[in-house]
């Protein structure tokens, strides 16, 4: 995850914000990110026992 301030490209760093925030958690709800970590995660899983 990006710095908070790290809102323009810089070859330094593989990630960085298009749209400045304002703190934390501005830009959506935790239990939405929480969610989509966990909806990737079965998916995941899914996929590994596929492989097998």
């Amino acid at each position: 995850m990006p710095a908070r301030d790290l809102v323009e490209f810089d070859p330094r760093y593989p990630a960085y914000w298009v749209v400045p925030m304002d703190g934390p958690g501005t830009l959506c709800a935790p239990d939405d990110v929480a969610r989509l970590v966990l909806a990737g995660h079965q998916v995941a899983l899914k996929d590994a026992e596929a492989d097998r």
